[in-house]
C-alpha cells in the first residue's frame, strides 16, 4: 500500500483519530479536518479515504 495519509496509534482513546502526512506534524482528524490543511493534503486524504471524508462533511453540515 502507498498511502500518503499516517495514522497515529491512539491506543484505547475513543474517537481520538490522529492523522499526519509527514509524521511530524499531526491533525487532529474532527477538528482540523479539512481547514487546517493545505489544500494538497486536503486533496490527498479525500483521494485515500472518500468515506471519512463524505463523513465528515456530513458531520459539518
Amino acid at each position: 500500500m502507498n498511502d500518503k495519509v499516517w495514522w497515529k496509534d491512539t491506543g484505547d482513546e475513543f474517537w481520538e483519530y490522529i492523522i499526519s502526512f509527514d509524521k511530524k506534524n499531526e491533525f487532529d482528524l474532527f477538528e482540523d479536518y479539512p481547514h487546517k490543511l493545505t489544500a494538497e493534503e486536503k486533496e490527498t486524504f479525500d483521494k485515500e479515504y472518500p468515506d471519512w471524508a463524505n463523513l465528515l462533511d456530513f458531520m459539518r453540515k
